[in-house]
């Protein structure tokens, strides 16, 4: 719908025959069904972002508000605008950063909350 908004006046110029406002008035019906925010204002509506806040905020905020505090940090920490900016750094040994496997492994696991030990429960013989 944004794209629509935004090629508006270029294709009415075009081809002022075409009913771009069905199309775009069909879409504005759906809007009440997708959310409980109001309809963005006409002179947003060609941008992308301003449609899709509110639904992705609806989606996604209601786990945030439901989990527990742990569950709730790492949430919270993966919706952070850097949260993975880590995995990207190089490996220099120079800078200290060169991890061996294991670490990594660990690192990672911590990152996502993972259990990284488990009970095994082996048969012992007498």
């Amino acid at each position: 719908m944004a794209s629509i908004h935004s090629v508006q006046a270029l294709v009415l110029s075009i081809y002022p025959e075409n009913d771009l406002d069905s199309v775009v008035n069909g879409g504005l019906d759906h809007w009440p069904l997708l959310t409980s925010a109001e309809l963005p204002v006409p002179a947003l509506r060609r941008q992308q972002r301003v449609r899709d806040l509110p639904m992705v905020t609806e989606e996604f905020g209601s786990p945030i508000d439901q989990s527990d505090m742990t569950s709730r940090a790492r949430l919270m920490a993966v919706s952070t605008k850097t949260f993975g900016t880590w995995l990207r750094a190089l490996p220099a040994s120079s800078l200290g950063n060169l991890l061996d496997d294991n670490t990594l492994r660990i690192s990672v696991g911590l990152r996502l909350g993972s259990r990284l030990c488990q009970p095994t429960c082996a048969a012992v013989e007498k």
